[in-house]
């Protein structure tokens, strides 16, 4: 059996939009309900990890304030949107 290709030119619009419609799939979470992917909680060494950076950095950045963890008892934990803000500041 031999090999076939199939060659198919599109037009530049619709080759921008379904590459657009792939990359808002790829964002969903499995189970493609449709909404925000989730984004995980990261602990103090994970957040230490996400910034390259001494878990100590971490705890200086928040008592200077920089960063705002929320808190599961006396655990801290980050989202990595927040770890970003708080380098941007």
């Amino acid at each position: 059996m031999t090999a076939q290709t199939l060659q198919l030119t599109l037009p530049d619009g619709l080759l921008h939009s379904i590459a657009q419609r792939v990359a808002e799939l790829l964002q969903q979470p499995a189970g493609g309900t449709g909404g925000a992917p989730v984004e995980p909680w990261l602990g103090v060494s994970e957040a230490a990890g996400y910034l390259a950076c001494p878990v100590s950095r971490i705890y200086d950045l928040v008592a200077l304030g920089r960063l705002h963890p929320h808190r599961d008892g006396r655990r801290l934990l980050f989202r990595t949107a927040d770890l970003d803000a708080a380098l941007a500041q």
